[in-house]
């Protein structure tokens, strides 16, 4: 999910500073929620921006040394279930992290 642009950002917290309406017809207004706002308030307060934060990508998988072994499995194997995957090659993840892996390889 795209975070929320800065000018849109900057125009809801003008809104709110401004004092003129409630933080429901803001939320109206900007088609946001009210939960999003009080969130931008507090991000303001505690590190004195609201821009969106930096996202990191996504850290490598435990199971990308597994990746050869799980893709022969499923060579072997097509219509093998995420569970039998993890147990038939003894993983050392959770179903859905075996799922994760399964889709790098796809």
């Amino acid at each position: 999910m795209q975070a929320y642009s800065m000018d849109l950002r900057v125009r809801v917290m003008a809104d709110v500073d401004a004092g003129e309406m409630t933080m429901r017809a803001i939320a109206q207004k900007y088609r946001v929620s009210e939960d999003w706002i009080r969130k931008l308030k507090r991000m303001r307060r505690q590190d004195g921006s609201f821009a969106p934060r930096v996202r990191h990508k996504c850290h490598t998988s435990k199971l990308d040394e597994y990746l050869p072994q799980i893709e022969q499995f499923l060579r072997e194997h097509p219509d093998a279930t995420l569970d039998e995957i993890r147990r038939e090659l003894n993983l050392p993840a959770s179903r859905s992290t075996v799922d994760r892996a399964v889709k790098k390889l796809v």
